[in-house]
């Protein structure tokens, strides 16, 4: 299965231009006669396994790369272009035979509509042409995305079909995240790659070998606390600091929370209310606990106390509990959801208001509650997606997943470097995708600037660990593959011969001064293979080191104009603020330089520019200096 080509008529910066995508084909399409020519280069062996090609578009920010995979998404899609008349289409080859797709094949009869009154077909090859537009299941399309640059946020693909399984590779069948949280859904996908094969990625690292997990409940998230006063008359109420993104519904649900865990765990102190006893609570008791502990207790105290917003408060409490058949059913509130929770840190006294409300305890914002540890097949984890509190919960950040290697100390997930959680969560979303799909699976992944935000250590591996996964799972399944990655990465270029290679620079494809990707020098991968044109020092640098040049241009031009160099020597030796000459700080500048020839060059012209304007005496003596210098520097 490959994606051969793409003509893209008008798309933003893209025009007239056409893209190779696989270096076994080579085609060519002349807008003038509407003909598309196919040739074959019968010389061409992959170095890839035989069920998987792979292909990158490398450029500048600009070029057009993520302009492309908009293009082939929809017209996937059956996204509109630009007009029922547009001659945009792609060319793929699957079971032997090319197949076209276009925007306009949804208003012709597949039936009755010959290909060749769309477009004039060459095949020089013995490869047989498909006389008529194909289905759009024919070239299955899966889009991944490190949500750093994420083409789906685009309106227009929004609005398109199966949207939802569109970004990220395929999603688990009942999605549980609703969060806007870059690791959607990534817990479902990792325990279930886990569950088949605990060490299936150990070819990283052992570090990654997780066998376990324990879920943790993070009081700081939840904003709202129960307070107990010495004050028996008020006994005990739920407080919470107001904020705007609180809504009724979100307080209720975090209310809910906190009495699930505090009565679970029977951390309620000195309560006078016995059907509050541990694991005999329910959504009832709930409404009549709110109701004669928050409601009826400080309905007439408002006046009085104005803490933690209490007639927000009370409003909240009145208005939910009018809905709360209709907002919560009865099994949301099971006591026993937190039994297998304790708490890590002990809760601790709270000081703050101590004058105005007496002595009371409440759980300490930092507090956390684990609970026990899971083995990997354990099903706990499907407990926390199919109830509705639990969920909430893990929607909003209070209830974390943490997965364990119990072989290395307990290694935890939580507390790998952001870095390694979004190589695994890369790394995951793929293989979850290649686990799901049918086994005879055909079709294109586009992975769109995936590397970006990765160590050059990781950007390394990545195209390795890809084709490692690939390999693996196809061992069960007979999958073919065509990957084609958007990049700035040199390292996933040099992983490529150029023949895989599609270089960009304003729209187009070009071909840089580059004899081979393969294997290349990485600096000579920046310089050609992205363009670079300015060379591969930092700006600020490259910045510094010229104004030294330039003094230097401009010192040599005069240099027979004694008026004009005593003019630049008082430039030259004038002080800053900091009693630093211009003089020092150029000095200072070519010591700190990292590349031994320029140093050198940068030398030779403060050398040269001391003569010309110190004269030769004082230029000598500002060397001798320079040198003892060095002579204690070295001796020390």
């Amino acid at each position: 299965m490959e994606l051969v080509y793409l003509w893209i008529v008008k798309y933003k910066n893209i025009e007239n231009q056409g893209f190779n995508f696989s270096p076994r084909f080579r085609c060519e399409y002349n807008k003038d006669k509407n003909e598309l020519t196919i040739d074959e280069n019968k010389e061409y062996v992959s170095i890839f396994p035989d069920n998987i090609n792979i292909t990158a578009i490398v450029g500048e920010n600009g070029s057009g790369k993520s302009s492309v995979f908009e293009v082939l998404t929809f017209l996937y899609y059956q996204g509109v272009i630009a007009n029922r008349k547009d001659k945009t289409f792609f060319l793929f080859y699957k079971d032997d035979r090319f197949f076209i797709q276009c925007e306009n094949y949804k208003n012709i009869p597949l039936d009755e509509k010959d290909l060749e009154d769309f477009i004039k077909i060459k095949n020089n090859t013995l490869i047989l042409m498909s006389k008529f537009f194909c289905a759009r299941t024919d070239m299955p399309l899966i889009h991944f995305s490190n949500c750093i640059s994420d083409i789906t946020n685009n309106y227009r693909l929004k609005a398109l079909k199966n949207y939802d399984k569109f970004n990220n590779g395929i999603q688990p069948t009942t999605p549980r995240m609703e969060s806007e949280n870059s690791y959607d859904n990534f817990n479902q996908k990792f325990q279930y790659i886990l569950k088949k094969n605990a060490d299936f990625f150990n070819f990283i690292d052992e570090t990654f070998i997780f066998d376990s997990y324990q879920c943790e409940i993070q009081f700081q998230e939840i904003e709202v606390n129960i307070v107990q006063y010495d004050n028996k008359e008020f006994g005990e109420y739920i407080s919470f600091q107001k904020k705007k993104h609180l809504n009724n519904e979100e307080l209720l649900y975090k209310m809910l929370i906190v009495l699930a865990i505090e009565m679970t765990i029977g951390k309620i102190h000195n309560s006078r209310h016995y059907s509050l006893e541990p694991n005999t609570a329910n959504a009832e008791i709930l409404k009549k606990y709110i109701k004669e502990n928050i409601e009826d207790k400080l309905i007439n105290k408002i006046d009085d106390f104005h803490l933690f917003s209490l007639k927000f408060t009370l409003e909240t409490c009145n208005n939910s509990l009018k809905n709360i058949e209709e907002s919560i059913s009865e099994e949301i509130f099971d006591i026993n959801l937190f039994s297998a929770y304790s708490q890590w840190e002990p809760i601790k006294p709270m000081n703050n208001f101590h004058e105005l409300m007496g002595n009371y305890e409440v759980p300490q914002s930092n507090a956390i509650f684990q609970s026990k540890i899971f083995k990997m097949e354990d099903n706990y984890l499907e407990t926390v997606y199919n109830n509705e509190l639990l969920n909430f919960m893990v929607n909003n950040n209070i209830l974390r997943c943490n997965f364990l290697n119990s072989k290395k100390n307990n290694c935890h997930f939580l507390e790998l470097s952001s870095g390694e959680k979004l190589f695994l969560n890369v790394l995951t979303n793929f293989a979850y995708t290649l686990f799901r799909l049918p086994d005879d699976y055909c079709g294109v992944m586009l992975f769109d600037e995936i590397e970006l935000s990765f160590h050059p250590n990781w950007q390394k591996r990545l195209l390795n660990s890809f084709i490692y996964i690939q390999d693996k799972i196809s061992k069960s399944k007979l999958l073919h593959l065509h990957l084609i990655f958007t990049s700035h990465s040199p390292f996933i270029l040099s992983d490529l011969p150029k023949e895989n290679v599609i270089f960009l620079r304003n729209g187009k494809q070009d071909n840089p001064d580059i004899e081979q990707t393969f294997g290349a020098n990485i600096h000579t991968l920046l310089s050609h293979g992205f363009f670079m044109d300015g060379g591969l020092m930092g700006e600020f640098a490259k910045g510094k080191i010229n104004d030294i040049l330039n003094f230097y241009k401009q010192i040599d031009n005069i240099k027979e104009n004694k008026a004009e160099v005593e003019k630049l020597k008082i430039v030259y030796l004038q002080e800053d603020n900091h009693k630093q000459t211009l003089k020092d700080k150029m000095w200072n500048i070519q010591s700190i330089i990292g590349d031994d020839y320029l140093k050198q060059v940068i030398k030779n012209h403060l050398i040269e520019i001391e003569k010309i304007v110190l004269g030769n005496d004082e230029a000598k003596k500002e060397e001798v200096k320079r040198l003892k210098a060095q002579i204690e520097l070295l001796e020390k």
